[in-house]
């Protein structure tokens, strides 16, 4: 066997291949771990309990469910914040590139799996449905025709992430809509120059003049830099003499250039006032809920941090006389975020004022959520 043939099996050893990372599942998602048992006191003589389904102002249970039921605090339009993570951070890669090497095949055989959930099998299938949705859309609606296939990537909202958590976990807020609710949409262009390439088809297009100055101008760069490559330390400057004298500079020839979309971020300020003691295990646990699920969980060897978890917000509302809660589309949708920063202050008025059991009488809370894709337009004609 030649080194040739050594070089090729080598090769195809790396075609295939099997790659097992792992660092132990999360074992923090829900908040039923904890340490403390806070406002242990004669008013909440067992501490404030977990609550997961968190509505505030409390509307009563039957709101939702009946026609006839009244909103007590005249609220009918709500934003929910439903939670997701990743339980299984151990994963398993097993690939094979040879049919694309071998056969001509149109695509690897690729396989990821995260704990026993199998994300993709195949990056061909991933592919082969973006080629048959037809740029996701067609005319003024989507297209219906695509294989079934290519209406799961578009109900996925475009939300095409690798790292996308799939796991529902237990909390789930729902809360009023927020004064000053504003969301701003922005690009990226950045200025770069066309150099040679602009001037060559200056030229092609028969700009005589343009040949012509770029003539002088080389000459006047040929002969700057000769000048001050004489003996003696040479005379430098004469270009940017020459350019200072008749006021003039090269046409750099920049054209904007697209670059990316910005993720859209936001604020959103809730302010709190329980009522009871009722009030302040739901305000409490709002509050708990936020912070624990925008914190990442260390690992058992704290060698590494897992990722937060994310937010799903949809805003909703009922219509008054219908016992239905329907998503509110006359807001652009806001889909998956990251939570930035959860900023809260227990003392938000001129002077502080508590209960008996210690439980602030009011709290505000400052939200600050990043959208975790970004926009393009097919996603505005979803509603995004």
């Amino acid at each position: 066997m030649g080194i040739g043939d050594v070089i090729d099996e080598s090769t195809k050893a790396l075609q295939k291949g099997d790659i097992e990372v792992g660092f132990g599942d999360a074992q923090l998602q829900n908040r039923s771990e904890r340490l403390t048992s806070p406002g242990l006191n004669a008013i909440h003589p067992n501490g404030i309990p977990i609550r997961t389904d968190l509505v505030y102002p409390p509307i009563g249970n039957d709101f939702f469910a009946s026609s006839d039921a009244v909103s007590p605090t005249g609220i009918f339009s709500f934003i929910m914040f439903e939670v997701f993570g990743r339980k299984g951070n151990s994963a398993n890669i097993n690939y094979d590139v040879s049919r694309v090497i071998d056969e001509g095949a149109d695509a690897a055989q690729f396989s990821f799996t995260v704990g026993n959930e199998v994300e993709a099998t195949t990056r061909s299938a991933e592919n082969n449905a973006i080629n048959n949705s037809e740029r996701f859309y067609g005319g003024s609606g989507f297209n219906e025709a695509g294989s079934a296939t290519s209406r799961q990537l578009i109900e996925s909202q475009g939300d095409r992430r690798i790292g996308k958590a799939l796991e529902k976990l237990e909390d789930r807020i729902t809360l009023y809509v927020p004064h000053q609710l504003q969301f701003n949409d922005s690009v990226q262009y950045e200025d770069k120059s066309m150099g040679d390439a602009a001037r060559i088809l200056e030229a092609m297009a028969g700009n005589k003049g343009a040949i012509t100055d770029e003539v002088q101008l080389r000459a006047l760069g040929a002969a700057s830099s000769f000048a001050a490559g004489l003996p003696l330390g040479g005379l430098s400057g004469i270009e940017d003499t020459v350019k200072a004298r008749l006021g003039f500079t090269e046409n750099p020839r920049n054209e904007a250039l697209f670059k990316n979309t910005e993720r859209k971020s936001f604020n959103m300020s809730f302010n709190f006032a329980p009522r009871n003691p009722d009030e302040v295990e739901i305000v409490f646990n709002i509050v708990e809920s936020f912070r624990f699920h925008m914190l990442p969980e260390l690992s058992a060897s704290a060698s590494v941090l897992f990722a937060p978890d994310e937010f799903e917000l949809t805003f909703m509302y009922k219509k008054p006389g219908e016992g239905s809660v329907e998503e509110n589309l006359s807001i652009p949708k806001l889909g998956r975020c990251f939570l930035n920063s959860v900023n809260v202050d227990y003392a938000p008025n001129s002077r502080s004022a508590f209960f008996i059991d210690g439980s602030p009488c009011e709290i505000k809370m400052d939200l600050n959520f990043m959208q975790a894709f970004h926009m393009h337009r097919a996603m505005v004609l979803r509603g995004f």
